[in-house]
């Protein structure tokens, strides 16, 4: 019984649910105070959805062009982002017989996002970034300054990302916490 207590427990390391501790640093970046107080992402479901939307699709671009264990790390991640967007509406009180439909719709929306950023975001085109943030972000109150601050935090965790190793990344470090969207140019 003792030797139990103070051995050191292998399958607690080996069970680590590496998509969801990414998932989880993803989140963390995405709920980052300065997008909302100092940059004026709108603090709500659709600004919180797209900032995850950012994230999400940062991390899959880059793994996307990676070997196999990378790209299955990549729809894990994905999977999880779903999940929580599941949870979420259940939460807000969504039905049952609405979530699919709401899921379906913001699948749509997350691979709109995706081909919308992917070529400004691999050619570095700040300006067009911005355009993008503003279009999906801010609709129609259009803040010039905050959309081009979010794309240059969209280069940065993008110019990062692009540093790792894969084996790192599989591993869960992403260190993206360091990262800190700019309040000024």
């Amino acid at each position: 019984m003792f030797a139990r207590l103070f051995s050191f427990n292998k399958t607690r390391i080996a069970t680590r649910d590496v998509p969801h501790e990414i998932y989880g640093s993803l989140v963390s970046s995405a709920r980052n105070p300065v997008l909302y107080r100092d940059l004026n992402v709108p603090d709500t479901m659709n600004g919180r959805f797209d900032m995850m939307v950012i994230h999400v699709f940062i991390l899959a671009h880059r793994l996307k062009d990676a070997d196999k264990k990378c790209q299955a790390l990549s729809q894990a991640i994905f999977d999880a982002f779903l999940l929580d967007m599941d949870r979420g509406m259940r939460e807000e009180g969504v039905g049952d017989i609405s979530i699919p439909k709401k899921l379906k719709k913001m699948t749509q929306i997350y691979y709109g996002r995706l081909r919308a950023y992917e070529k400004p975001l691999e050619e570095g085109d700040r300006p067009a970034l911005a355009e993008i943030i503003n279009r999906n972000i801010f609709t129609d109150a259009h803040e010039d300054k905050s959309a081009a601050l979010i794309a240059n935090y969209m280069l940065d965790l993008h110019a990062h990302l692009k540093t790792l190793p894969d084996q790192e990344i599989l591993q869960g470090t992403l260190a993206i916490e360091y990262i800190e969207p700019k309040t000024s140019a």
